[in-house]
C-alpha cells in the first residue's frame, strides 16, 4: 500500500514542516523568512537524481564518447551524460533499476558522481 499510495498519505497527513525540529523550523524563518523556509522544505522533498557510471573498458575516447550517447538514449531522452563520462538519468525513469534498458547487461551501475571521481583518478594513475 505504501509503494502505491504512499505520496498520497505523505501529503494528506504531514506538512512541510513536520520534518524538521520546531528549534531549527523557527531559526530557519527568523533567519530567512517563512516563504524562504518554505521554499526550502518543498526542495528537500524532491527525490535525488539518479547517477549511473558506464562500463567503458577496452574503448577508446572516441568510441567511448558513442557508446555513452547510446547508453544515454536508452535511458530516456531527458538523460544527460555528463562531462566526466558519468550518466545522470531521466527523472521520468521510475521502478527498479534492475528493470531499466541495458542492466541485465552489465553496462552500467549505480554511481554518486561524487563517488565516481577517485576511482577515476586512481585508474588513470596505474
Amino acid at each position: 500500500k505504501i509503494c502505491r499510495e504512499g505520496e498520497e498519505l505523505l501529503t494528506e497527513h504531514t506538512t512541510l514542516t513536520d520534518n524538521v525540529a520546531p528549534w531549527l523550523l523557527k531559526c530557519w524563518q527568523q533567519d530567512w523568512g517563512t516563504e524562504r523556509t518554505a521554499q526550502m522544505l518543498e526542495s528537500f522533498l524532491v527525490p535525488p537524481s539518479t547517477y549511473l557510471s558506464v562500463n567503458l573498458r577496452g574503448l577508446d575516447p572516441p568510441s567511448a564518447a558513442e557508446y555513452l550517447q547510446e547508453v544515454a538514449s536508452e535511458l530516456g531522452p531527458e538523460t544527460q551524460v555528463l562531462p566526466n563520462g558519468s550518466i545522470r538519468v531521466s527523472p521520468n525513469m521510475k521502478g527498479p533499476v534492475s528493470s531499466w534498458p541495458l542492466f541485465d547487461r552489465g553496462c552500467w551501475w549505480v554511481q554518486d558522481v561524487a563517488a565516481s571521481l577517485p576511482a577515476d583518478a586512481l585508474s588513470k594513475s596505474f
